[in-house]
């Protein structure tokens, strides 16, 4: 989402802070004296080991062992529907069907939308399909006013 210009949620910053928290507590323990050299290197030897397997051997090792019909699954299109009812997204992953209530408010970026819809997922909608003279600004109001109608 960040090379398209749609920045990232708040709470990532929250993530992002602790992930350096993470780096500097040890640091602090070995100098108080709290542990030991050998526990120090422990704890990061540890941390990125998990960082290696979730990244590049857990992939791996799901594709391997995962079904078929997922390991055969090619990329196609993500289609998008917005209306007063709510969004429904469709490709040959999956599909999602949300009630204005259950989702929040869009953040509006030059380049398009952001429409959070689960807690570390999110659907960007680019300018450039938004509909013949809708605009990121638009449609976010849209979806608000349609927000508002569901909410009262």
């Amino acid at each position: 989402m960040r090379r398209f210009g749609l920045g990232s949620p708040r709470d990532h910053l929250a993530v992002e802070f602790l992930r350096v928290a993470f780096f500097l507590i040890p640091l602090l323990l070995l100098f108080a004296g709290v542990i030991s050299p050998r526990e120090f290197i422990a704890v990061f030897a540890g941390y990125f080991f998990l960082r290696w397997f979730e990244r590049y051997l857990k992939p791996r090792i799901l594709a391997a062992t995962g079904p078929v019909a997922f390991k055969r699954r090619k990329a196609s299109p993500l289609t998008i529907q917005l209306d007063p009812q709510g969004l429904r997204s469709e490709s040959n992953f999956g599909s999602l069907v949300l009630g204005w209530a259950d989702v929040p408010p869009p953040r509006v970026f030059q380049n398009g939308v952001l429409i959070r819809v689960y807690e570390e997922q999110s659907l960007a909608i680019d300018a450039d399909f938004l509909p013949g003279g809708m605009t990121p600004v638009a449609l976010a109001e849209k979806i608000r006013r349609w927000q508002e109608v569901v909410s009262e």
